[in-house]
């Protein structure tokens, strides 16, 4: 808390005209603090933007990427050089904070001693100011000496170190670094034969560039309103002193150049890289539109086969990496494929009942059908007693691929396991939820039985009442469920087959995330999704609607889902710096081959816990 000068003493001051030394020294040091974690959040936003468009140079050969990557070095190398000047200033903050309150504990004992001189000698007159300059009493005039030289002393030590050297420095600093900056502009001319990369890792880098852009505008708009409202002077009794009016110009510049000027300079580049990515991968998408209108069409039911006995597609082996891409499959008309399916469940017993059960539903929903084309669910035709119509009229999602080799399963730990108790528990608490959600679900079955029996009032407020105290349940046999699946990954199988990982996401819950990441003693990374149970299916979400897929639906495991899911990382990431880092790193890994994507799957047994299963996703692949 800042000093202050004691009510008794207030008097003294005002009568012989001296200014407290009205500085809030606690604002100084704010001052300090903001300043730092400013430096810290606008460096590593360089640092995250520069890495983004590095990772797009590990992974392309064009010039033009090479060239931009080039410009990044010049002006990330420019903002990190603001590091030093910027912790300099803050210092200097630090000890001008210090020798306030050191001053001002010096100014307190003599005021002390000149206030009770004063009193003892004047009386009244202290209070109708009767008395002049020249007739003070030689020990007052003495101590009042004293405590003007102590004021110069603080004055020195602001305005000559801290505004006129600490604070010229550093603004002198920011005018070159912005000048530099600006001279090594960022545009950059992308010739479309030169690119070697899909333009989806040219869109991904501009919406890292647009959110890091994003990011540093709100960055700047807290710490100018932050340093803004800092309020340097004090509202103590006694003259004004001058050197606060001089602090407070100081700070007001020194706040526009480092809070405006140097992050308004790198908004500007990163507005131009994204720009120019942009434009880029809209050049790289109308030429890969172009080659794909002139590549062969797809076989339909109306294409005729090479030897002209009618239409249909051949049956081929399921592609060692799938068609249209190196990562993502085509055809085209996804619900073609689906038609053809349908009409093969209605004319082939034999093939029905290899994929289907007899309800229509799939023996996996992750099965393919001999052209490793993923199956639909099927529903009876209300028409066509006997038939089969598809469940829905979206394609069905993309299943993942599995990395060759059998699936890894865990055995019980064992009770001398550090886990071990905690994992049974975890188990039994989902048994008993899922013993209530069944018992709740009947109970919802015979209500609605005995209402439609006999429709009376009291019949119908049983089955309301059944209809609201089910979906409760429900929901906690999920989130037990969710619970035993992170723990056995968690406490079990990551720990046993990536010895030394450290777990970094924040382990929140919700859609639109991973439910676990951890990063492994080499710098890779293993993501994971975590399941209830071996049965337990894949959950799916829409793939990326400007990506290949166009916003089809993709599985869990399937690369499509794991770049959808960064995506969000990153929009997450404008309010979260350590997300967004995350993100990023994780896209480097992901492109450098430096990750495990897999699924760990809960084995329990009349509510113990019994193991787990474990399988690698094959995301080099796609599905």
């Amino acid at each position: 808390m800042s000093l202050e000068l004691p009510g008794w003493v207030v008097d003294a001051f005002n009568f012989l005209g001296l200014p407290w030394p009205a500085i809030d020294e606690d604002e100084l040091r704010g001052w300090a603090k903001d300043l730092r974690e400013f430096t810290t959040e606008i460096t590593q936003l360089s640092q995250l933007s520069h890495d983004a468009v590095h990772g797009l140079k590990d992974t392309n050969q064009s010039g033009a990427v090479s060239t931009l990557a080039e410009h990044w070095d010049h002006h990330h190398s420019q903002m990190m050089a603001m590091r030093g000047p910027m912790h300099d200033f803050a210092g200097a903050l630090d000890i001008a904070a210090k020798a306030v309150e050191i001053q001002k504990g010096v100014v307190i004992a003599e005021a002390s001693a000149l206030a009770a001189e004063v009193i003892a000698t004047q009386g009244e007159a202290l209070f109708t100011l009767g008395i002049a300059e020249g007739e003070l009493p030689l020990e007052i005039a003495l101590t009042k000496t004293a405590v003007k030289f102590v004021l110069q002393e603080l004055e020195n030590k602001i305005v000559g170190y801290l505004v006129n050297q600490a604070a010229e420095e550093v603004s002198n600093n920011v005018s070159a670094t912005v000048s530099k900056m600006l001279t090594g502009s960022t545009t950059v001319v992308f010739e479309t034969l030169t690119l070697k990369a899909d333009y989806q890792a040219l869109q991904r880098v501009a919406a890292t560039a647009r959110t890091h852009k994003s990011r540093v505008e709100n960055a700047s708009i807290r710490a100018h309103r932050r340093a803004n409202a800092r309020k340097i002077e004090t509202h103590s009794a006694g003259g004004k002193w001058h050197v606060v009016q001089v602090l407070e110009a100081a700070l007001k510049s020194i706040a526009e150049d480092i809070f405006r000027k140097l992050p308004g300079t790198l908004h500007r580049v990163l507005d131009e890289t994204e720009k120019d990515l942009e434009k880029a991968a809209a050049k790289l998408k109308a030429t890969d539109g172009k080659v794909a209108d002139d590549a062969p069409k797809p076989l339909t039911e109306e294409t005729p086969l090479p030897d002209g006995s009618g239409g249909g597609i051949p049956p081929v082996k399921p592609p060692e990496r799938p068609a249209g891409s190196a990562r993502y499959p085509s055809p085209e008309d996804p619900m073609a494929v689906v038609r053809i399916q349908v009409d093969k469940a209605n004319s082939d017993r034999t093939w029905f009942e290899q994929h289907y059960r007899s309800d229509g539903h799939r023996h996996s929903t992750e099965g393919r059908d001999e052209n490793g084309n993923p199956l639909p669910q099927l529903k009876p035709d209300p028409t066509r007693p006997g038939k089969w119509i598809p469940a829905s009229d979206a394609p069905p999602p993309l299943p993942p691929l599995y990395k060759d080799g059998p699936s890894k399963v865990g055995d019980r730990p064992g009770d001398d396991h550090p886990h071990q108790k905690a994992l049974d528990e975890a188990a039994a608490k989902r048994q008993r939820a899922i013993d209530a959600d069944q018992a709740a679900h009947q109970a919802q079955k015979d209500a609605q039985a005995a209402y439609d029996a006999n429709p009376t009032p009291g019949n119908k407020r049983a089955r309301d009442d059944a209809n609201t105290a089910h979906p409760p349940l429900h929901d906690q046999m999920s989130r037990a469920g969710e619970d035993l699946g992170d723990a056995a990954a968690a406490n079990h199988a990551i720990p046993e087959n990536f010895p030394g990982a450290t777990r970094v996401d924040n382990r929140a819950r919700g859609k639109n995330r991973f439910d676990q990441i951890w990063r492994r003693p080499d710098g890779g990374f293993v993501v994971v999704e975590a399941k209830a149970s071996p049965t337990t299916r894949l959950g799916d979400r829409a793939s990326l609607p400007d990506g290949p897929l166009s916003g089809r639906q993709v599985m869990q495991g399937h690369r499509a889902y794991f770049e959808a899911i960064i995506v969000q990382m990153e929009k997450r990431g404008a309010g979260d710096l350590d997300e967004a880092k995350l993100a990023v790193e994780l896209q480097k890994a992901l492109d450098d081959n430096k990750l495990d994507y897999v699924v760990v799957k809960a084995k329990s047994e009349d509510g113990q816990y019994d193991g787990y299963v474990m399988r690698h996703f094959d995301i080099d692949q796609g599905s």
